[in-house]
């Protein structure tokens, strides 16, 4: 008895074809647009309308709407190298991506195929570049929130372990600087460290009391740079 497109078999095997041939592509942070011409082709394939976002030589954010979309799912198009070729063992696909994020766009967009089969549409698909190191994607994306006025879901793709994450941790950056004053080694009383107050501030920050999210927990900083 031949599989109809219904059959969890022959979908779990179209999926994976469709995993493979993404994880095929050598896509580290920075050469992104090695996977745009499939990811491309399936977006069509799935009826979409198609924007693309340049945000750098070889790297491109990539927009599909399906009508005026109310729900978003998201995630990144980068991986972190060395590139693994692809391989299937059995149940189990092994390869650069098959888990971040590469996995999360096949069933995000099948997701999609299937919503739209029910004859739903008001849905997008956004991937960005550069999640895995400056983040440029993201930064970039900003510039198409005139198409998503009317979001109200946002589902992002990112391995948590097979857990759905209900809550997300906002994140503030900021740069202190502090000014001091050259002076010569047979003068050094007419100088001022910069450092010290600065080191003094990030003590001060060490010692503030942090609020705590009952579902999130305590906030968190990190000394990134000095």
């Amino acid at each position: 008895m031949s599989a109809s497109p219904a059959d969890p078999a022959d979908t779990r095997s179209r999926l994976a074809a469709r995993l493979m041939a993404l994880c095929a592509m050598e896509t580290p942070s920075g050469q992104e647009d090695a996977g745009l011409p499939d990811l491309r082709a399936w977006l069509l394939e799935l009826g979409a309308t198609v924007v693309e976002q340049p945000v750098a030589p070889g790297r491109t954010n990539i927009l599909a709407l399906w009508g005026r979309p109310r729900v978003l799912f998201s995630t990144h198009l980068d991986t972190v190298p060395p590139h693994v070729p692809p391989r299937l063992e059995g149940d189990v696909l092994w390869g650069r991506g098959a888990c971040d994020a590469k996995g999360q766009i096949v069933a995000q967009l099948a997701a999609v195929q299937s919503l739209l089969a029910q004859g739903r549409d008001g849905l997008a698909w956004l991937g960005v570049v550069g999640e895995e190191t400056d983040s440029a994607g993201a930064a970039a994306a900003l510039g198409l929130a005139d198409r998503l006025q009317d979001l109200r879901v946002l589902i992002n793709g990112e391995p948590t372990d097979l857990k759905l994450g209900t809550g997300q941790r906002g994140a503030q950056h900021v740069c202190l600087h502090c000014r001091g004053r050259a002076a010569h080694s047979g003068s050094p009383e007419l100088g001022e460290n910069a450092t010290w107050p600065l080191l003094d501030w990030l003590q001060r920050l060490r010692e503030q009391p942090r609020p705590e999210d009952p579902l999130l927990g305590p906030e968190l900083w990190n000394l990134g740079l000095l």
